[in-house]
């Protein structure tokens, strides 16, 4: 044995091992890294995933409002002639999801002219009620965000659907129609 003792050997042995077995700084703060960068990789793509499915969702809603508004157009030969007046200048004008709420009539004309109304004249809805959202005690029809839908009529032939998008103060964000 070259001049150890079997039990010297042995102990070698353990001492090599013992310290085999443990990692070093270095090794664990490798790892740690390896982790948050594969982490932020995921965790933006999870983000862009949820922002493209709320963009989706808000025009999913508005193309059900498009179908609740030609169906109202063939049974009254107009369009609902009702505008937000807080969107008479949009987007010249500032508009919030607080100012939306606040024209409590504009914001809930939709819910008026395409559910409650037809409901009473005609015993059905023109609307799909799985979009319409009670917020307390009042009924909207919400965008993908929590904000009302804006309608806007220029006349009984054309209209105009508005989500404020994600970011409400920017214009270019805005999912809309002209019709």
């Amino acid at each position: 044995m070259s001049g150890l003792s079997h039990t010297a050997a042995r102990e070698a042995g353990r001492r090599r091992r013992g310290r085999r077995a443990a990692f070093t700084l270095i090794e664990v703060l490798m790892v740690i890294t390896v982790i948050a960068i594969l982490m932020g990789i995921v965790m933006g793509g999870a983000r862009y995933a949820a922002s493209k499915a709320e963009d989706s969702r808000a025009r999913a809603i508005l193309a059900k409002l498009e179908l609740a508004m030609e169906e109202y157009k063939v049974e009254f030969d107009t369009y609902p002639q009702f505008r937000n007046v807080t969107i008479t200048n949009y987007p010249n004008t500032a508009v919030t999801r607080e100012s939306l709420f606040a024209d409590n009539s504009a914001a809930t004309g939709l819910v008026y002219w395409l559910n409650v109304m037809p409901m009473r004249t005609r015993g059905r809805s023109f609307v799909d009620p799985t979009i319409i959202s009670d917020v307390g005690g009042t009924n909207y029809i919400l965008d993908a965000w929590g904000a009302p839908f804006i309608y806007h009529s220029q006349s009984s032939e054309s209209y105009q659907l508005l989500s404020i998008g994600r970011d409400e103060r920017d214009p270019a964000d805005d999912i809309r129609n002209w019709h």
